[in-house]
């Protein structure tokens, strides 16, 4: 599931066709390390008419944590969130292009450049500007989060890894 669900926020940007969402009036900077991705990631999307409630986690480390709601109409489940590690991890090479990298598959995947103002990370593709991903801070906290956990989530999630 969680392997899925990492995926589905990486084809979201893949699949952009155009500018995304410019509703913010915020400022935005370009973020230049991995450090500068680190926050709380609202990546809810919706699909054949059904809401996935959806947040990442990216650490100043690169790796990405889950919090998927299972209440919501894209999974029917339980009224609690699924939270996990995720299989992939943010990675940037030499030349300062950030990328996900499959940890069980041992390969690269999307490469993209990233913008970040006070409510929102932008998500570029590297190879087409026009291109755009956005996703809003989670306003919910992670005490919240936690509250509504599902017994069968990973209770480290939050533990380093290396």
């Amino acid at each position: 599931m969680i392997k899925k669900i990492t995926l589905i926020s990486i084809t979201a940007l893949a699949l952009m066709g155009c500018g995304g969402s410019d509703s913010s009036e915020a400022v935005s900077t370009k973020v230049t390390d991995i450090a500068g991705l680190e926050g709380f990631w609202n990546t809810s999307y919706d699909k054949d008419g059904k809401h996935d409630e959806l947040y990442e986690f990216f650490f100043a480390n690169g790796e990405i944590g889950i919090f998927d709601y299972q209440g919501d109409t894209f999974d029917n489940g339980a009224e609690c969130y699924l939270i996990g590690r995720s299989q992939f991890e943010i990675r940037q090479n030499v030349a300062g292009v950030f990328y996900f990298y499959d940890l069980k598959e041992e390969k690269e995947g999307l490469k993209f450049d990233a913008e970040i103002s006070t409510d929102a990370l932008t998500l570029i593709d590297a190879f087409d500007p026009n291109k755009k991903v956005v996703y809003p801070k989670v306003t919910k906290t992670l005490a919240e989060i936690e509250a509504k956990r599902c017994p069968s989530s990973n209770k480290a999630v939050f533990q380093k890894r290396r």
